[in-house]
């Protein structure tokens, strides 16, 4: 809960009328979730188009019509680009490395992004904010259990919950 009260402090801090995706802090949590989620933990799949193949940079040729993909959820944890991958830590993108920016993949990229992407990354600020702002997180604890996922294509917790109770 360390992190909520930096992120309470930074919204308290800042004017009322300030955009929460301007807050530093605050994106970061919200990408840091991104990045985290199993909101598409399959693979993109693609066809090689045609031609010549596909070169990898050290990589043989892929040949035309080979069935390849990329994998967000995959990227995401990748070491060597987010160290302690499975850890929540949102200050990681205080300061993002070019890989990072390369790497994040939450909604896709190229010509097949989701093009909705910028208002769901500005709706998980406001929500962050909404949340941080009405007391709700405060006392909260950790889930401590194993969330079960079904994979596809977007992800359904099938096991697990988390709940809030707004205070009246």
């Amino acid at each position: 809960m360390k992190r909520h009260e930096h992120a309470r402090q930074e919204l308290l801090n800042a004017p009322t009328d300030t955009d929460p995706q301007s807050l530093p802090y605050l994106a970061g949590i919200a990408k840091e979730s991104l990045r985290l989620s199993k909101a598409n933990p399959t693979r993109f799949p693609r066809i090689v188009p045609p031609g010549p193949g596909f070169q990898v940079s050290g990589l043989p040729v892929i040949p035309p019509g080979t069935n390849v993909g990329l994998g967000a959820y995959i990227l995401h944890r990748n070491p060597d680009v987010f160290p302690s991958p499975d850890d929540f830590l949102p200050e990681r993108w205080l300061e993002p490395t070019p890989e990072m920016l390369r790497d994040s993949l939450a909604f896709g990229a190229g010509v097949r992004q989701c093009i909705a992407r910028n208002f769901a990354a500005a709706e998980l600020c406001w929500l962050a904010e909404g949340l941080i702002r009405s007391g709700v997180l405060c006392g909260a604890k950790p889930v401590d259990e194993v969330i079960e996922v079904m994979e596809w294509f977007n992800a359904k917790i099938v096991k697990g919950r988390v709940e809030l109770c707004w205070r009246e």
